[in-house]
């Protein structure tokens, strides 16, 4: 799984804030462009689905980056 990209980073409402996220966001330059909050989670968008699919993204997969912070990625498929 060498090429991927990441698609959002999910922050556990019940540890982190909004403010606490954006501003692990910022110190790991990942992008802010809004919040999305879910019921468990604070999702903050990296890349939209739609551009990603043209480049030939297709397979996601969340990933547990840290107590509490979840990456979704998504990387071309492969053939076996």
């Amino acid at each position: 799984m060498k090429d991927y990209r990441v698609q959002s980073v999910l922050f556990d409402s019940s540890m982190y804030s909004t403010d606490k996220a954006e501003e692990w966001l910022k110190i790991h330059n990942m992008k802010n462009k809004g919040v999305d909050i879910k019921d468990k989670h604070l999702r903050y968008r990296q890349l939209n689905p739609t551009y990603l699919r043209r480049l030939g993204y297709t397979e996601y997969r969340t990933v547990d980056i840290t107590k509490g912070i979840m990456f979704i990625i998504v990387y071309h498929r492969t053939t076996k």
